[in-house]
């Protein structure tokens, strides 16, 4: 006969984590600088997207 083990749950409080992007470029060529605007953009939206960061 098969023995059934009840594992006690438990709650725990998820914090919410501190993250950052990190964003660069290489030169001050106005292509590098729409490049570094479009990756602060990528990164605002990505980070916004998840709710415990």
């Amino acid at each position: 006969m098969s023995t059934i083990t009840k594992i006690q749950s438990y709650q725990c409080d998820i914090k919410q984590l501190r993250v950052a992007a990190y964003c660069r470029v290489s030169t001050d060529n106005i292509e590098q600088l729409e490049s570094l605007e479009n990756q602060r953009i990528h990164y605002q939206e990505y980070i916004s997207n998840h709710s415990d960061w």
